[in-house]
């Protein structure tokens, strides 16, 4: 795990911080599992479904399954097996050159699955603390209680905000 998220949530609450940090290790990826699922099984999409990203996946899936399907149409259907071998190695020599690409790529995509996991979690954590809320509700609740007081003498003989708007202007 790529991402240093104690450091990141270091703003939050000790018990937030480390509920949110099991729930960051529980889900966060590891970069040796991805690039070991792309060295060996990366021809067939493997690394993009540990990911999530089911659609890349899906599309590393088929170039496999096509060459598996023209393979089986050329032995039952007695074609040519030249041109049908020839379409196998231009789909395979395809999938290996596109799998070589992502083995270069999957550790970044790694860390920047687990980078907007740390900032959805911490991002969630912190709207869920209402101390800021709690204080702010806090310090109205003593200013109100302030009014009230100057409220108070103001109906014991003092000035009320009744007789400065009542009070004729330009005298």
């Amino acid at each position: 795990m790529s991402v240093d998220f104690e450091r990141m949530a270091a703003n939050l609450p000790a018990d937030q911080r480390k509920q949110l940090g099991r729930q960051y290790r529980r889900s966060a990826k590891n970069e040796t599992t991805a690039f070991l699922s792309c060295f060996f099984l990366g021809i067939f999409g493997v690394h993009h479904m540990y990911l999530g990203e089911w659609t890349r996946g899906l599309a590393h899936l088929i170039i496999p399954v096509v060459a598996a399907i023209a393979i089986i149409v050329g032995v039952l259907g007695g074609l040519p097996s030249l041109p049908i071998a020839a379409l196998v190695a231009v789909l395979l020599v395809a999938a290996l050159i596109w799998e070589g690409i992502e083995l270069f790529q999957v550790d970044d995509k790694v860390r920047r699955h687990n980078l907007a996991l740390a900032e959805s979690l911490i991002g969630a954590g912190a709207l869920a603390d209402n101390t800021a809320l709690t204080d702010a509700v806090a310090r109205l609740d003593s200013a109100m209680i302030g009014a009230t007081v100057a409220a108070g003498a103001a109906a014991a003989g003092g000035i009320t905000a009744d007789d400065i708007s009542a009070a004729p202007i330009g005298r």
